[in-house]
């Protein structure tokens, strides 16, 4: 927000960076284009940092914009505290959750070891590999045979059908 504030008292008329400037609000590596000789260039860095300081901030949550969907306060995007205590051991219950942190991790341990169990018994049956960048491969799909009764079935409805020459 530095940024921001500094570059809306300089942009009114304002084509060069004054010298002096605080370049310490900016990331590391905008300071030295922020203390460029060339001022005009020094200008046009900030106006990019303070460009792309936003952008993050818009994604990260760390800014938010009142109006928009997309960039709102993350409060916005909670239940509200009261709201919360009275409906929280409901919603835990609907989302067989537990409050209970160790009995959490003895279930997300069981699916996790079940899981693995599977991946292991994948690479065994040679439906999988692992290469040594540990990149999990699978092998490629193969096609089906296909059934007499389709084969049947195909041919009956394009002698129905006839040949069909297209224009071109």
């Amino acid at each position: 927000m530095k940024q921001v504030v500094a570059l809306r008292e300089l942009r009114a008329g304002a084509t060069e960076l004054p010298a002096g400037f605080d370049a310490d609000m900016a990331g590391p590596l905008w300071r030295d284009l922020l203390n460029d000789a060339d001022r005009t260039k020094a200008f046009a860095a900030l106006k990019a940092s303070t460009m792309l300081a936003v952008r993050q901030g818009l994604q990260g949550g760390r800014l938010w914009i009142d109006h928009s969907w997309e960039f709102r306060n993350r409060e916005d995007l909670l239940i509200p505290p009261a709201d919360w205590k009275k409906v929280r051991q409901r919603l835990i219950s609907a989302l067989s959750l537990t409050t209970d942190p160790q009995k959490f991790l003895a279930r997300l341990h069981a699916h996790l070891d079940v899981g693995l169990r599977a991946l292991s018994e994948a690479v065994t049956n040679g439906k999988l590999e692992i290469d040594p960048d540990g990149m999990v491969r699978f092998h490629k799909l193969e096609a089906l045979p296909i059934d007499a009764a389709i084969r049947r079935g195909r041919d009956a409805m394009f002698s129905i059908i006839g040949q069909v020459h297209s224009a071109t």
